[in-house]
């Protein structure tokens, strides 16, 4: 739920900044997301040099990370808001589609819930765009 509420707010500010703001605030949340992520690991004594197949993999998620976020401000500033709020409503789907694939993992009973929730959300948006 707090990912959730945070993620939400992060789209929120997003849409929110100015249209002569460039990619500035996705530079912006990028660069201190990565400090954060950063200053945790080193916290926790748990930065070790990842394998080559990890860095991989975070690598090209980083990369549709950075193309998704760009494509959903471009999106807001161009008023097409609807569309993109239905879109984004199923980015817990693709997470789980992702480690479905990737590390072979089963969907559990509460992330099946997810799946469901998401999907409800967007047809809740659809009804009311």
């Amino acid at each position: 739920l707090a990912s959730g509420v945070f993620i939400a707010g992060f789209f929120i500010a997003l849409e929110r900044s100015p249209d002569d703001s460039g990619l500035w605030p996705l530079i912006a949340s990028r660069t201190m997301a990565a400090l954060v992520m950063l200053a945790a690991a080193t916290g926790a004594r748990v930065l070790a040099r990842p394998a080559r197949d990890v860095v991989w993999l975070a690598l090209g998620s980083a990369v549709l990370d950075v193309v998704a976020t760009a494509a959903f401000l471009l999106a807001t500033r161009e008023g097409l808001l609807a569309v993109v709020a239905v879109i984004t409503a199923l980015y817990p789907a693709g997470t789980m589609l992702m480690a479905r694939i990737v590390l072979h993992e089963r969907l559990q009973l509460v992330q099946k819930a997810g799946l469901a929730l998401a999907g409800g959300s967007v047809v809740l948006l659809a009804l009311t765009s």
